[in-house]
Order: structure tokens, then C-alpha cells, then sequence
């Protein structure tokens, strides 16, 4: 459905400041690249919902991204992006979880060998650190989750090496994981520099794309546009109950 800006003053002074400061911050491209996403999900009759501070833009209601009108509501813009805020403003959307996966594959065929899943850096904690400091030093048994040093090293000294190598590993790059819904879509093709690997696009089929070994804050400083393809259950029940266009509710 198509929605016009209602004429009234307070309207007008919205959306030349929103969109003062979406050309001052070059966020366009954040705003075309979720609205071309919602335009493959609604031709499929896949339902959504923006999820956080995206709801508090005039912007977003207009383009029907959010359903929310922020006018009416008297919501404040200021959490969604302001003048002293520079970075990239998020816009999460929630899919059924039962659709996600679909959603997925249309976006990887959509932008194919441009969209690539952004990864999370998992860094040794104390417990994890201790337990790679015992696999150094050499043992190869199962260690389990409630272990005592002192029952696999007998020596004091040995325990001590332990506790020191812990110490040095804590805090650094352990390894990768995927990242619960962050995409990003390229320009061109995903950076060689910044592949990975091939991960599931879809649980359910046999299709894989490009992992990068990028995370949300390095994103940030490459300043590449993360979109979140999030998952929600109840969304996924209310639509099995009733189908009624969520903006009506």
C-alpha cells in the first residue's frame, strides 16, 4: 500500500531533517538495500517486522519498511540517528523462523556472488583458555566441563605453566562463528580479502555462499552496511492463526 506525507507542518520538518541527515551521512543505500529485500519477501507473502530504533523513522513508515507512524506515536528520532551520530543506522527485520531460510536464499540468489554472512570472533575466556593451554602442554583426553587441575597434572610447576599460558591466551582470537543474521550486499563481488567460507544459506537444501571473516564492528569500520535477517517464533504462530497485513494490527 502507498502511503503520502498528511499535510501538516510537524510532518514537513520531519522528513526534511531525516532526510538532511540520510544525504549528509550517505545512509541511502541502507535504506534501498532493506526496501529491495522487503519487495522479494512480499511478493512471496512473507510477513515481517522491524525490530528496535528503525520504528522511530518517518523515512522507514514512508517507505513502508516500519508500520509504525513516529508522528502519531510522538517518537522521538534521536535513537535511530542524530547529528552527532555518524555510523551506519541499523534496520533489523524479523521474519517468521520457519521462513527465514527462504528469505536467505532469495537474497544470496537476488545478489548472487554479492552478499556474503558476516562472522562472530569468539575470544578465549578464563575456562576455554585454560582448557587449550592443557591441550598444548600436550594432553589428549577428553577434558571435561567441571575439571580439576590438579587431578591431570600432578606437578606444581606444571600447573603453574598452565595457569601463566591461560593467562596470555585470555581475551585473544580463539575462532569464528557465524553471526546470528548479519548479510552484507557488495557493490561487486564478495572481497577475496575478506572470504572465509562457504556457509548454509538454507538448512533445509543444499545451497551454500560466502561467509566473510568480518564482525559487526569491523563491518562498521569498512563502513559496509549490515542488514539483520532475524527470526521470530511468535510472528511465525500469529500468522499461522490470521493472516491479516501486519500494519492493520
Amino acid at each position: 500500500f502507498k502511503l503520502t506525507i498528511p499535510k501538516y507542518e510537524v510532518y514537513y520538518h520531519r522528513i526534511a531533517k531525516e532526510l538532511h541527515l540520510i544525504k549528509s551521512n550517505k545512509f541511502t543505500k541502507v535504506f534501498l538495500q532493506v526496501r529491495s529485500i522487503l519487495d522479494l519477501v512480499e511478493a512471496e507473502g512473507i510477513p515481517y517486522i522491524i525490530r528496535g530504533s528503525a520504528g522511530c523513522s518517518l523515512v522507514c513508515y514512508l517507505l513502508n519498511i516500519s508500520n509504525m507512524n513516529p508522528i502519531k506515536e510522538n517518537i522521538s528520532l534521536a535513537r535511530f540517528m542524530h547529528h552527532q551520530r555518524k555510523d551506519m543506522p541499523d534496520i533489523d527485520i524479523d521474519f517468521p523462523y520457519n521462513r527465514r531460510d527462504e528469505v536467505y536464499e532469495m537474497i544470496f540468489n537476488k545478489w548472487q556472488g554479492k552478499v556474503a554472512r558476516i562472522s562472530n570472533h569468539i575470544l578465549y575466556k578464563q575456562k576455554s583458555a585454560i582448557k587449550e593451554a592443557i591441550r598444548k602442554k600436550g594432553y589428549r583426553k577428553f577434558i571435561p566441563k567441571d575439571f580439576n587441575l590438579e587431578d591431570i597434572f600432578e606437578k606444581e610447576s606444571d600447573r603453574q605453566e598452565i595457569l601463566k599460558s591461560a593467562d596470555e591466551l585470555t581475551g585473544k582470537f580463539n575462532h569464528y562463528s557465524l553471526h546470528c543474521g548479519g548479510i552484507i550486499i557488495f557493490d561487486g563481488a564478495v572481497p577475496e580479502e575478506h572470504y572465509l567460507q562457504e556457509c548454509k544459506v538454507n538448512k533445509f537444501k543444499d545451497i551454500e555462499g560466502p561467509q566473510i571473516k568480518l564482525n559487526k564492528d569491523e563491518v562498521e569500520d569498512f563502513d559496509l552496511i549490515k542488514i539483520d535477517i532475524l527470526s521470530n517464533r511468535g510472528l511465525a504462530q500469529l500468522w499461522d492463526v490470521n493472516k491479516t497485513p501486519i500494519y492493520q494490527y
